[in-house]
């Protein structure tokens, strides 16, 4: 894997084994990123990050899996170029997108669900999808957006465009919070 500052960076590429990203480290995408197996964000004192880097697509069999913790977090590389094309399942607890300067598109094609963690336990037990303070995240659903196993799913400075998709909540909770336009 070759890295650029940002830790290792998987370009156009097939995994189908394991990857681990641990605290206090980052791996970049770049390109289509066939996923048959399983990239794992163990964030859990320091930040573990998948940094999409321009126009990157998510696809396959496997999963993306966040850990239980805020550390965990999928990041723009340069929020001007950044896109995810997610067509694949990423789960678990962590955050999508952060604010201001690490935001991206995503267009979700595939699942993105909120597991594990109850919305009341406070922010280190939720995944987040958006922008933290005033600047916004644009998010296309075609997919499934969903809250699972007492997980809650955040939507922050959003503009969710839901074109046939599915936003739910079965056994979690779906929460809308500041300038959410959906």
């Amino acid at each position: 894997m070759a890295g650029n500052g940002f830790g290792p960076q998987l370009q156009n590429v097939t995994n189908i084994g394991q990857i681990q990203v641990v605290d206090h480290s980052a791996l970049q995408l770049v390109g289509t990123i066939t996923n048959n197996g399983t990239i794992s964000l163990l964030g859990s004192t320091n930040f573990a990050d998948l940094w999409i880097d321009g126009a990157v697509t998510l696809m396959g069999t496997g999963q993306v899996q966040l850990s239980n913790s805020l550390y965990s977090r999928i990041v723009g590389q340069n929020t001007a170029t950044a896109q995810l094309t997610n067509q694949s399942t990423i789960a678990g607890t962590g955050q999508i997108g952060v604010g201001p300067s690490n935001l991206f598109t995503l267009i979700n094609q595939g699942t993105i669900t909120a597991s594990g963690g109850d919305l009341w336990l406070g922010p280190t037990e939720q995944i987040r999808i958006g922008a933290t303070e005033t600047d916004t995240m644009t998010v296309t659903n075609s997919g499934t957006l969903s809250a699972a196993a007492g997980g809650a799913l955040r939507l922050v400075n959003s503009i969710v465009t839901n074109t046939g998709g599915l936003i739910e909540a079965q056994g979690g909770v779906v929460v809308l919070e500041r300038e959410e336009r959906v």
